[in-house]
């Protein structure tokens, strides 16, 4: 495919000072454990300071990562392995890479807008949990979540998903007409509602019903369209090159990846168009978000 990139040029904004501890920092703490830590560990650990390999490899088991993540060094390593393996990879082209807020990202711009490609959330806290209520001097060993971004041309599941979605518009037109039939019914009789006419639908429904309309009917558009738009083809090929480099650097495979177990609480339809699988390390998550056009 012609539009492959060759990933050699970093192109970096920084929008804020980064949180990552210096080799420097790290080669001084884990000094300290020296005494410590046995031999195996100690070789680990200076190797993952060293970006010799990423700390997703299989190079120790889960257990002895279990043991590690003890130590809050264990941490601070890891998340500094991370973050500069992937700007270590010589495969860079005209990517735009961001450090904003204990968040790295790694996107392909375009002209309108950007790809993603690779997303590095290492917040110490949750950014929804508040920092209030978290004891004084707990520190989380939670390293933080990656996210992997694949786009993949799937007919068959376009042809599911339209039929899918015009099962959908059918119910949502049935609903609209049936409000408007409510309401028309309700304008001819103003007494009613001084009355308290049930059945009447509130404001909120009738907008909320239109919203749907409209959101589905921009989707089925653009399922519809025969062709790949050069948008398309550009993070097709964008998405998938990196991606695979990715999970090679990282000694993964699409089978490592799982369903994330359903939420209880019921949540709006989802579209079969987008799927995330997930890989469970200890204090660690890998996502793969995959996106069929």
């Amino acid at each position: 495919m012609e539009n492959r990139i060759d990933f050699n040029e970093i192109k970096r904004l920084d929008q804020h000072p980064s949180k990552i501890s210096t080799k420097k920092e790290l080669r001084t703490l884990l000094n300290q454990y020296k005494k410590v830590l046995q031999k195996p560990f100690f070789e680990y650990l200076e190797a993952l300071i060293e970006v010799e390999f990423s700390v997703i490899r299989d190079e120790i088991s889960d257990d002895e990562r279990l043991v590690l993540s003890e130590l809050e060094i264990y941490k601070k390593i890891a998340t500094y392995n991370i973050y500069n393996h992937v700007l270590s990879l010589n495969d860079h082209d005209n990517l735009l890479i961001t450090d904003d807020l204990e968040n790295l990202s790694i996107c392909y711009p375009l002209p309108r807008g950007s790809i993603r490609l690779f997303n590095f959330d290492y917040h110490e806290y949750p950014p929804y949990k508040i920092k209030e209520n978290i004891p004084e001097g707990y520190k989380s060993t939670k390293i933080g979540d990656i996210f992997l971004y694949q786009t993949i041309n799937d007919l068959e599941l376009c042809n599911l998903e339209k039929e899918r979605i015009s099962t959908k518009l059918k119910k949502l037109y049935e609903m609209k007409e049936e409000y408007d039939k409510q309401l028309s019914q309700c304008s001819l009789d103003n007494l009613s509602r001084v009355l308290g006419m049930r059945n009447i639908p509130s404001s909120y429904l009738v907008s909320e019903n239109l919203r749907e309309i409209s959101e589905y009917e921009r989707r089925l558009m653009e399922l519809n369209q025969s062709d790949l738009s050069n948008k398309d083809i550009i993070e097709i090929a964008t998405t998938n090159d990196f991606y695979n480099m990715i999970i090679g650097e990282y000694g993964l495979t699409n089978d490592c990846f799982e369903e994330p177990q359903k939420s209880s609480v019921t949540s709006k339809e989802a579209s079969i168009m987008k799927k995330t699988l997930i890989k469970r390390m200890p204090n660690l998550n890998v996502y793969h978000e995959i996106k069929y056009i």
